[in-house]
Protein backbone atom coordinates (compact mmCIF):
# COMPACT_ATOMS: atom_id res chain seq x y z
CA UNK A 1 0.00 0.00 0.00
CA UNK A 2 1.40 3.61 -0.77
CA UNK A 3 2.33 5.54 1.49
CA UNK A 4 -0.37 8.52 1.61
CA UNK A 5 1.44 11.96 1.29
CA UNK A 6 -0.40 15.51 1.90
CA UNK A 7 1.28 18.98 0.18
CA UNK A 8 0.32 22.29 2.49
CA UNK A 9 1.22 25.28 1.11
CA UNK A 10 -0.83 28.74 -0.31
CA UNK A 11 1.32 28.80 -3.19
CA UNK A 12 -1.39 26.67 -5.52
CA UNK A 13 0.86 26.10 -7.96
CA UNK A 14 4.23 25.07 -5.55
CA UNK A 15 1.75 22.30 -4.99
CA UNK A 16 1.18 21.33 -7.80
CA UNK A 17 4.52 21.37 -8.69
CA UNK A 18 5.48 18.97 -5.60
CA UNK A 19 2.41 16.67 -6.43
CA UNK A 20 3.40 16.56 -10.27
CA UNK A 21 7.11 15.37 -9.08
CA UNK A 22 5.94 13.15 -6.18
CA UNK A 23 3.70 11.55 -8.44
CA UNK A 24 6.50 11.30 -11.06
CA UNK A 25 8.60 9.35 -8.30
CA UNK A 26 5.69 7.24 -7.70
CA UNK A 27 3.73 8.42 -4.77
CA UNK A 28 0.20 9.42 -4.79
CA UNK A 29 0.04 12.80 -3.16
CA UNK A 30 -3.03 15.02 -2.29
CA UNK A 31 -2.85 18.71 -2.11
CA UNK A 32 -3.82 21.90 0.11
CA UNK A 33 -3.60 25.92 -0.44
CA UNK A 34 -4.37 26.37 3.49
CA UNK A 35 -3.70 24.49 6.73
CA UNK A 36 -7.72 24.74 7.78
CA UNK A 37 -7.90 22.72 4.74
CA UNK A 38 -5.20 20.16 5.25
CA UNK A 39 -6.73 19.77 8.58
CA UNK A 40 -10.57 19.01 6.91
CA UNK A 41 -8.69 16.38 4.77
CA UNK A 42 -6.43 14.65 7.43
CA UNK A 43 -9.44 14.40 9.55
CA UNK A 44 -11.33 12.13 7.01
CA UNK A 45 -7.84 10.04 5.68
CA UNK A 46 -5.09 9.73 7.66
CA UNK A 47 -1.74 10.47 5.92
CA UNK A 48 1.68 9.02 6.74
CA UNK A 49 3.62 12.12 5.92
CA UNK A 50 3.05 15.67 5.51
CA UNK A 51 5.31 18.35 3.62
CA UNK A 52 3.93 21.60 4.72
CA UNK A 53 4.88 25.55 4.55
CA UNK A 54 4.95 27.96 7.45
CA UNK A 55 4.26 31.35 6.46
CA UNK A 56 0.10 30.73 5.26
CA UNK A 57 -2.78 33.14 5.98
CA UNK A 58 -4.49 32.21 9.60
CA UNK A 59 -3.19 28.98 10.79
CA UNK A 60 0.58 28.48 10.20
CA UNK A 61 2.48 25.52 9.00
CA UNK A 62 3.94 25.37 13.05
CA UNK A 63 0.42 25.25 14.49
CA UNK A 64 -1.10 22.59 12.25
CA UNK A 65 1.98 20.79 12.44
CA UNK A 66 1.01 20.83 16.61
CA UNK A 67 -2.59 20.26 16.03
CA UNK A 68 -1.34 17.11 13.90
CA UNK A 69 0.47 15.88 16.49
CA UNK A 70 -1.39 16.58 19.26
CA UNK A 71 -4.35 14.09 17.29
CA UNK A 72 -1.95 11.78 15.53
CA UNK A 73 1.27 11.14 17.46
CA UNK A 74 3.83 10.34 15.25
CA UNK A 75 2.61 11.86 12.09
CA UNK A 76 5.74 12.56 9.85
CA UNK A 77 6.51 16.26 8.62
CA UNK A 78 8.49 17.59 6.31
CA UNK A 79 8.76 21.82 7.03
CA UNK A 80 9.70 23.77 3.61
CA UNK A 81 10.14 27.22 4.28
CA UNK A 82 11.58 30.46 1.79
CA UNK A 83 13.66 31.22 4.62
CA UNK A 84 17.23 29.97 6.46
CA UNK A 85 16.09 30.60 10.09
CA UNK A 86 17.59 28.62 12.34
CA UNK A 87 15.12 29.87 15.19
CA UNK A 88 12.32 28.57 12.72
CA UNK A 89 14.26 25.49 12.22
CA UNK A 90 14.58 24.52 15.54
CA UNK A 91 10.64 25.20 16.63
CA UNK A 92 9.87 22.67 13.50
CA UNK A 93 11.87 19.91 15.01
CA UNK A 94 10.78 20.45 18.30
CA UNK A 95 6.89 20.05 16.56
CA UNK A 96 7.68 16.95 15.02
CA UNK A 97 9.17 17.86 12.18
CA UNK A 98 11.80 15.02 10.32
CA UNK A 99 13.03 17.52 7.64
CA UNK A 100 13.31 21.12 6.92
CA UNK A 101 13.86 22.21 3.52
CA UNK A 102 14.40 25.63 1.65
CA UNK A 103 12.68 26.44 -0.87
CA UNK A 104 15.09 28.08 -2.46
CA UNK A 105 17.50 25.17 -3.07
CA UNK A 106 14.67 22.76 -3.53
CA UNK A 107 14.71 20.40 -6.76
CA UNK A 108 13.29 17.43 -7.47
CA UNK A 109 15.82 15.11 -6.46
CA UNK A 110 15.76 16.42 -3.06
CA UNK A 111 12.17 16.63 -2.71
CA UNK A 112 12.09 13.01 -3.44
CA UNK A 113 15.29 11.90 -1.22
CA UNK A 114 13.76 13.99 1.48
CA UNK A 115 10.43 12.66 1.36
CA UNK A 116 12.05 8.68 1.32
CA UNK A 117 14.24 9.01 4.26
CA UNK A 118 11.60 10.91 6.31
CA UNK A 119 8.84 7.90 5.66
CA UNK A 120 11.81 5.43 6.24
CA UNK A 121 12.41 7.11 9.61
CA UNK A 122 8.80 8.12 10.54
CA UNK A 123 7.80 4.63 10.32
CA UNK A 124 10.37 3.02 11.93
CA UNK A 125 9.89 5.40 14.92
CA UNK A 126 6.26 4.33 14.70
CA UNK A 127 7.35 0.34 14.74
CA UNK A 128 9.58 1.10 17.84
CA UNK A 129 6.33 3.16 19.29
CA UNK A 130 3.67 1.44 18.18
CA UNK A 131 0.36 3.55 17.38
CA UNK A 132 -0.24 6.22 19.72
CA UNK A 133 -3.34 8.22 20.11
CA UNK A 134 -5.28 10.43 22.56
CA UNK A 135 -8.52 9.59 22.97
CA UNK A 136 -9.09 12.99 24.96
CA UNK A 137 -7.09 15.29 22.68
CA UNK A 138 -10.14 14.37 20.17
CA UNK A 139 -12.85 14.69 22.80
CA UNK A 140 -15.10 18.10 22.60
CA UNK A 141 -16.10 17.27 26.23
CA UNK A 142 -14.75 14.57 28.26
CA UNK A 143 -14.80 11.96 26.15
CA UNK A 144 -17.26 12.84 23.86
CA UNK A 145 -15.89 12.87 20.73
CA UNK A 146 -17.54 14.34 17.48
CA UNK A 147 -18.60 17.79 15.38
CA UNK A 148 -21.58 17.26 13.98
CA UNK A 149 -24.13 20.48 15.00
CA UNK A 150 -26.76 17.62 16.12
CA UNK A 151 -24.17 16.40 19.22
CA UNK A 152 -22.36 19.97 19.49
CA UNK A 153 -25.71 21.62 20.22
CA UNK A 154 -26.41 18.56 23.12
CA UNK A 155 -22.56 19.30 24.73
CA UNK A 156 -23.37 23.20 25.02
CA UNK A 157 -26.83 22.33 26.88
CA UNK A 158 -24.29 19.02 29.20
CA UNK A 159 -21.95 21.83 29.74
CA UNK A 160 -24.50 24.13 31.12
CA UNK A 161 -25.73 21.76 32.93
CA UNK A 162 -22.50 20.83 34.43
CA UNK A 163 -22.82 23.91 36.19
CA UNK A 164 -26.35 23.46 38.11
CA UNK A 165 -27.18 21.47 41.08
CA UNK A 166 -30.52 19.83 39.73
CA UNK A 167 -30.72 16.59 38.49
CA UNK A 168 -30.08 15.46 34.66
CA UNK A 169 -32.06 13.15 32.59
CA UNK A 170 -30.11 11.72 29.55
CA UNK A 171 -32.37 10.41 27.44
CA UNK A 172 -30.86 8.42 24.07
CA UNK A 173 -30.70 4.90 22.35
CA UNK A 174 -28.65 2.23 23.44
CA UNK A 175 -24.75 2.69 22.63
CA UNK A 176 -25.07 6.87 22.00
CA UNK A 177 -22.26 7.48 25.00
CA UNK A 178 -24.55 8.35 27.48
CA UNK A 179 -22.50 7.31 30.39
CA UNK A 180 -19.33 9.22 28.50
CA UNK A 181 -21.88 12.10 28.96
CA UNK A 182 -22.39 11.61 32.54
CA UNK A 183 -18.81 11.34 33.40
CA UNK A 184 -18.02 15.05 31.53
CA UNK A 185 -20.66 16.14 33.32
CA UNK A 186 -19.56 14.81 36.67
CA UNK A 187 -16.27 16.28 35.88
CA UNK A 188 -17.16 19.66 34.86
CA UNK A 189 -18.89 20.25 37.87
CA UNK A 190 -18.14 21.92 41.24
CA UNK A 191 -18.10 18.56 42.32
CA UNK A 192 -14.99 16.73 40.17
CA UNK A 193 -12.88 15.72 43.56
CA UNK A 194 -15.69 14.19 44.79
CA UNK A 195 -16.74 10.11 43.96
CA UNK A 196 -18.41 9.42 40.75
CA UNK A 197 -20.94 6.38 41.45
CA UNK A 198 -22.07 4.52 38.52
CA UNK A 199 -25.29 2.07 39.07
CA UNK A 200 -27.44 0.25 36.04
CA UNK A 201 -30.30 -0.62 37.46
CA UNK A 202 -30.81 -2.80 34.84
CA UNK A 203 -28.15 -5.80 36.25
CA UNK A 204 -29.78 -5.37 39.98
CA UNK A 205 -32.67 -7.69 41.35
CA UNK A 206 -35.61 -5.73 42.48
CA UNK A 207 -34.92 -7.20 45.65
CA UNK A 208 -31.60 -5.76 46.16
CA UNK A 209 -31.56 -2.72 44.38
CA UNK A 210 -32.97 -0.61 47.65
CA UNK A 211 -30.11 -2.31 49.63
CA UNK A 212 -27.75 -1.57 46.80
CA UNK A 213 -28.47 2.01 46.81
CA UNK A 214 -29.09 2.91 50.56
CA UNK A 215 -27.18 0.20 52.67
CA UNK A 216 -28.45 -1.91 54.90
CA UNK A 217 -28.66 -2.82 58.24
CA UNK A 218 -27.07 -6.74 59.95
CA UNK A 219 -30.34 -8.71 60.16
CA UNK A 220 -32.20 -6.71 57.90
CA UNK A 221 -33.17 -9.93 55.90
CA UNK A 222 -31.30 -13.24 55.15
CA UNK A 223 -27.93 -12.76 54.17
CA UNK A 224 -27.77 -9.75 56.27
CA UNK A 225 -24.65 -10.49 57.62
CA UNK A 226 -23.44 -7.22 58.36
CA UNK A 227 -24.07 -3.78 58.02
CA UNK A 228 -23.43 -2.19 54.52
CA UNK A 229 -23.52 1.16 53.13
CA UNK A 230 -24.68 1.96 49.66
CA UNK A 231 -24.30 3.72 47.09
CA UNK A 232 -25.74 6.99 48.01
CA UNK A 233 -23.32 6.81 51.40
CA UNK A 234 -20.46 6.34 48.73
CA UNK A 235 -21.32 9.11 45.80
CA UNK A 236 -21.68 11.72 49.10
CA UNK A 237 -20.82 15.22 47.70
CA UNK A 238 -20.27 13.75 44.43
CA UNK A 239 -23.12 12.17 41.79
CA UNK A 240 -24.33 8.94 41.43
CA UNK A 241 -25.03 7.79 37.72
CA UNK A 242 -28.57 6.07 37.82
CA UNK A 243 -28.43 3.93 34.33
CA UNK A 244 -31.45 2.59 33.15
CA UNK A 245 -33.57 4.19 35.96
CA UNK A 246 -36.71 2.60 33.96
CA UNK A 247 -35.62 -0.61 35.38
CA UNK A 248 -36.42 0.67 39.34
CA UNK A 249 -39.24 -1.04 41.04
CA UNK A 250 -41.83 0.96 42.33
CA UNK A 251 -40.55 1.09 45.86
CA UNK A 252 -37.30 2.13 44.95
CA UNK A 253 -38.45 4.65 43.14
CA UNK A 254 -40.24 6.17 46.35
CA UNK A 255 -37.10 6.10 48.26
CA UNK A 256 -35.29 7.87 45.16
CA UNK A 257 -37.74 10.61 44.72
CA UNK A 258 -37.26 11.00 48.90
CA UNK A 259 -34.09 11.13 48.27
CA UNK A 260 -34.53 13.96 45.83
CA UNK A 261 -36.39 15.82 47.57
CA UNK A 262 -34.83 15.83 51.10
CA UNK A 263 -31.54 14.71 50.61
CA UNK A 264 -32.17 12.08 53.27
CA UNK A 265 -32.72 8.25 53.24
CA UNK A 266 -33.04 5.12 55.63
CA UNK A 267 -31.26 1.90 55.37
CA UNK A 268 -33.37 -1.08 54.93
CA UNK A 269 -33.99 -2.29 58.38
CA UNK A 270 -32.79 0.98 60.05
CA UNK A 271 -36.07 2.52 62.25
CA UNK A 272 -38.09 5.29 60.16
CA UNK A 273 -36.07 8.17 63.01
CA UNK A 274 -32.79 7.03 62.10
CA UNK A 275 -31.87 9.20 58.65
CA UNK A 276 -28.88 9.66 56.99
CA UNK A 277 -28.44 13.17 55.45
CA UNK A 278 -26.30 13.24 52.02
CA UNK A 279 -25.30 15.63 49.07
CA UNK A 280 -25.37 14.20 46.17
CA UNK A 281 -26.45 15.13 42.58
CA UNK A 282 -28.46 12.53 40.46
CA UNK A 283 -27.73 12.10 36.80
CA UNK A 284 -30.22 9.65 35.57
CA UNK A 285 -30.55 7.89 31.82
CA UNK A 286 -32.55 5.47 29.88
CA UNK A 287 -33.04 4.18 26.66
CA UNK A 288 -36.93 3.64 27.40
CA UNK A 289 -39.97 6.16 26.97
CA UNK A 290 -40.94 6.94 30.37
CA UNK A 291 -44.06 8.41 29.51
CA UNK A 292 -45.27 5.05 28.21
CA UNK A 293 -43.79 3.48 31.81
CA UNK A 294 -46.10 6.43 33.51
CA UNK A 295 -49.40 5.68 31.80
CA UNK A 296 -48.44 1.87 32.10
CA UNK A 297 -48.58 2.42 35.90
CA UNK A 298 -44.60 1.01 36.33
CA UNK A 299 -42.79 4.37 36.57
CA UNK A 300 -43.84 7.23 39.02
CA UNK A 301 -44.45 10.35 37.42
CA UNK A 302 -43.86 12.63 40.04
CA UNK A 303 -40.14 10.90 40.02
CA UNK A 304 -40.08 11.80 36.35
CA UNK A 305 -40.35 15.13 36.63
CA UNK A 306 -38.07 15.06 39.46
CA UNK A 307 -35.49 13.71 37.65
CA UNK A 308 -36.01 15.31 34.34
CA UNK A 309 -35.70 18.94 35.88
CA UNK A 310 -32.58 18.99 32.98
CA UNK A 311 -33.31 16.86 30.51
CA UNK A 312 -30.72 15.76 27.53
CA UNK A 313 -31.33 13.96 24.42
CA UNK A 314 -28.48 12.58 23.65
CA UNK A 315 -28.26 11.92 19.33
CA UNK A 316 -28.28 8.43 17.56
CA UNK A 317 -25.18 7.47 15.43
CA UNK A 318 -27.55 8.11 12.09
CA UNK A 319 -28.23 11.68 12.99
CA UNK A 320 -24.72 12.92 13.55
CA UNK A 321 -23.47 13.09 9.76
CA UNK A 322 -19.66 12.96 9.42
CA UNK A 323 -18.96 12.45 12.94
CA UNK A 324 -19.36 8.48 11.81
CA UNK A 325 -15.73 9.40 10.20
CA UNK A 326 -14.10 11.18 13.30
CA UNK A 327 -15.11 8.20 15.50
CA UNK A 328 -14.34 5.62 13.16
CA UNK A 329 -10.45 7.20 13.34
CA UNK A 330 -10.75 7.60 16.96
CA UNK A 331 -11.16 4.12 17.58
CA UNK A 332 -8.69 3.08 14.70
CA UNK A 333 -6.05 4.41 16.83
CA UNK A 334 -7.27 3.61 20.38
CA UNK A 335 -8.01 0.17 19.48
CA UNK A 336 -4.24 -0.05 17.47
CA UNK A 337 -3.00 1.31 20.25
CA UNK A 338 -4.67 -1.42 23.14
CA UNK A 339 -3.88 -4.28 20.08
CA UNK A 340 -0.31 -3.39 19.27
CA UNK A 341 -0.87 -3.28 15.43
CA UNK A 342 -0.04 0.12 13.87
CA UNK A 343 -2.62 0.23 11.58
CA UNK A 344 -2.45 3.69 9.97
CA UNK A 345 -5.74 4.79 7.77
CA UNK A 346 -9.36 3.86 6.47
CA UNK A 347 -9.95 3.58 2.69
CA UNK A 348 -11.88 5.76 1.21
CA UNK A 349 -13.97 2.71 -0.18
CA UNK A 350 -14.06 1.34 3.21
CA UNK A 351 -14.75 4.87 5.38
CA UNK A 352 -17.92 4.83 2.44
CA UNK A 353 -18.91 1.66 3.80
CA UNK A 354 -19.03 2.79 7.86
CA UNK A 355 -21.18 6.15 6.59
CA UNK A 356 -23.67 4.27 4.37
CA UNK A 357 -24.46 1.73 7.22
CA UNK A 358 -27.60 2.87 9.46
CA UNK A 359 -25.44 2.03 12.55
CA UNK A 360 -28.64 0.47 14.98
CA UNK A 361 -26.08 -0.11 18.23
CA UNK A 362 -24.79 3.37 17.80
CA UNK A 363 -21.00 4.07 18.80
CA UNK A 364 -20.91 0.66 20.86
CA UNK A 365 -21.19 -1.13 17.44
CA UNK A 366 -18.87 1.41 15.59
CA UNK A 367 -16.48 0.99 17.90
CA UNK A 368 -16.49 -3.22 18.07
CA UNK A 369 -16.82 -3.04 14.19
CA UNK A 370 -13.27 -1.21 14.26
CA UNK A 371 -11.93 -3.40 16.79
CA UNK A 372 -12.81 -6.35 15.41
CA UNK A 373 -11.29 -5.01 12.10
CA UNK A 374 -8.03 -3.97 13.64
CA UNK A 375 -7.85 -7.67 14.74
CA UNK A 376 -8.09 -9.33 11.66
CA UNK A 377 -6.13 -6.79 9.46
CA UNK A 378 -3.63 -8.12 6.97
CA UNK A 379 -1.82 -4.82 6.21
CA UNK A 380 -1.80 -0.98 8.07
CA UNK A 381 -4.86 -0.13 6.18
CA UNK A 382 -8.28 -1.23 6.71
CA UNK A 383 -9.94 -1.58 3.45
CA UNK A 384 -13.89 -2.43 2.85
CA UNK A 385 -13.01 -6.34 3.06
CA UNK A 386 -11.81 -5.70 6.71
CA UNK A 387 -14.85 -3.95 7.84
CA UNK A 388 -17.19 -6.94 9.05
CA UNK A 389 -20.00 -7.75 11.41
CA UNK A 390 -22.28 -5.65 9.79
CA UNK A 391 -26.13 -6.66 9.32
CA UNK A 392 -26.48 -6.03 5.25
CA UNK A 393 -30.71 -5.48 6.09
CA UNK A 394 -29.94 -2.83 8.07
CA UNK A 395 -27.53 -1.77 6.25
CA UNK A 396 -30.22 -1.42 3.67
CA UNK A 397 -32.75 0.41 4.86
CA UNK A 398 -32.66 4.02 4.52
CA UNK A 399 -31.12 6.42 7.14
CA UNK A 400 -32.34 9.84 7.63
CA UNK A 401 -29.46 11.99 7.04
CA UNK A 402 -28.19 15.12 9.60
CA UNK A 403 -29.92 18.37 7.24
CA UNK A 404 -27.32 20.04 5.01
CA UNK A 405 -27.58 23.42 2.76
CA UNK A 406 -27.72 22.15 -0.43
CA UNK A 407 -24.33 23.50 -1.36
CA UNK A 408 -22.21 21.50 1.64
CA UNK A 409 -23.86 18.20 0.45
CA UNK A 410 -22.80 19.08 -3.18
CA UNK A 411 -20.01 19.60 -2.44
CA UNK A 412 -19.56 16.34 -0.12
CA UNK A 413 -21.09 14.04 -2.53
CA UNK A 414 -18.49 15.66 -5.35
CA UNK A 415 -15.35 15.36 -3.30
CA UNK A 416 -16.10 11.65 -1.84
CA UNK A 417 -17.56 10.88 -5.30
CA UNK A 418 -14.31 12.17 -7.32
CA UNK A 419 -11.62 10.47 -4.79
CA UNK A 420 -13.15 7.47 -5.41
CA UNK A 421 -13.71 8.14 -9.27
CA UNK A 422 -9.56 8.78 -8.96
CA UNK A 423 -8.47 5.82 -7.17
CA UNK A 424 -10.62 3.06 -8.95
CA UNK A 425 -9.33 4.56 -12.34
CA UNK A 426 -5.74 3.65 -11.33
CA UNK A 427 -5.08 7.70 -11.05
CA UNK A 428 -5.74 7.47 -15.01
CA UNK A 429 -6.98 10.61 -16.58
CA UNK A 430 -8.61 8.30 -19.52
CA UNK A 431 -9.78 5.71 -17.35
CA UNK A 432 -11.52 8.33 -14.81
CA UNK A 433 -13.09 10.18 -18.31
CA UNK A 434 -14.58 6.83 -19.25
CA UNK A 435 -16.09 5.79 -15.77
CA UNK A 436 -17.69 9.22 -15.35
CA UNK A 437 -18.93 9.27 -18.65
CA UNK A 438 -17.35 13.08 -18.83
CA UNK A 439 -15.10 14.81 -20.99
CA UNK A 440 -11.63 14.99 -19.94
CA UNK A 441 -11.85 18.95 -19.32
CA UNK A 442 -14.65 18.49 -17.03
CA UNK A 443 -12.92 15.68 -14.74
CA UNK A 444 -9.48 17.26 -14.70
CA UNK A 445 -11.47 20.83 -13.42
CA UNK A 446 -13.11 18.41 -10.75
CA UNK A 447 -9.75 17.01 -10.12
CA UNK A 448 -7.90 20.56 -9.81
CA UNK A 449 -10.64 22.67 -8.17
CA UNK A 450 -10.94 19.51 -5.15
CA UNK A 451 -7.34 18.88 -5.08
CA UNK A 452 -7.10 15.68 -5.86
CA UNK A 453 -3.49 16.07 -8.07
CA UNK A 454 -3.07 14.63 -11.19
CA UNK A 455 -1.15 15.91 -14.17
CA UNK A 456 -2.09 16.46 -17.77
Amino acid sequence: MQPRLLVVDDDAQLVEDFCRILEQNGYSPAGAVSAEEAQRVIDEFFYDLLILDHSMPGMTGLELLASCQRRYPGIGAIFISGTLDPALKEKAEHAGAVRFLHKGALDPATLVGAVRSALDETQAAREKRGVEYSARARATFGEVVGTSPALVSAIEDAKRMSRARAPVLILGETGTGKELVARAIHHESGRREAPFIRVNAATISAELAESFLFGHRKGAFTGAVENRDGCFHAANHGTLFLDEVGELSLDCQSKLLRVLQEGAYTRVGDPADREIQVDVRVIAATNQDLAVRIAAGEFRSDLYYRLAALPLKLPALRERGDDVGVLAMHFLFAHSLEEGKPIYRITPEAMCKLRAYSWPGNIRQLSDVLRLAVVLAKSPVIGPEDIRGLDDSVAGKPVEPTWLRFKNAKEQFERRYFEQLWERAGHKIEAATEMAGLDRSTVYDYLKRLNIRTKR
